[in-house]
């Protein structure tokens, strides 16, 4: 399924004040895509925020094999973000329960990625509603973000995300 959705452009940006972004599954033909897509978040996200326990070679080792996964259906997905043919983000969800502990249905935006030339375009807003869309029926929809990340916390925070739990590390 495609949906295809028009965009502001920012002031200056160099294209059309209108531009049209698809949001798309993502399928086996995607799959290179949608890893230097997440190889690009875990470099400016994990890499920045917990560098020490982030492996950055990541998409040379396990990556390709958990990007398949992802596009091999079932109750974990990627989405894809495109301004035509180039793929400008991505967002990975999951589905969880209901189990004996939590009976309830449990959706997880694992991941979002909006490449830094296609932000402020509302591209991640686009993804989030796919996403949302997708799995509709679902009781909760959770998220994660690093405490140093404001920005990523203010983002879910504009969509009525809200601080439920808290983890703390402790580094040995």
């Amino acid at each position: 399924m495609i949906k295809r959705f028009a965009c502001e452009a920012p002031p200056a940006w160099p294209y059309p004040s209108e531009v049209t972004i698809a949001i798309t599954a993502a399928g086996l033909s995607d799959v290179s895509s949608l890893l230097a897509s997440a190889d690009a978040l875990i470099r400016t996200d994990a890499g920045v925020f917990d560098a020490r326990t982030t492996n950055l070679a990541w998409a040379t080792g396990g990556g390709p094999a958990y990007c398949a996964a992802l596009v091999a259906g079932g109750d974990d997905f990627a989405l894809l973000a495109r301004d035509e043919d180039e793929v400008i983000g991505h967002l990975v969800g999951r589905r969880h329960g209901p189990n004996k502990l939590h009976p309830i249905t449990t959706a997880e935006l694992e991941s979002i990625h909006v490449y830094p030339a296609h932000r402020g375009r509302g591209v991640g807003g686009l993804l989030v509603s796919s996403f949302l869309e997708r799995v509709a029926g679902a009781d909760r929809v959770t998220v994660s973000a690093y405490a140093q990340n404001t920005r990523a916390l203010s983002f879910y925070a504009r969509r009525g995300f809200v601080v439920r739990s808290v983890i703390l590390d402790l580094d040995l």
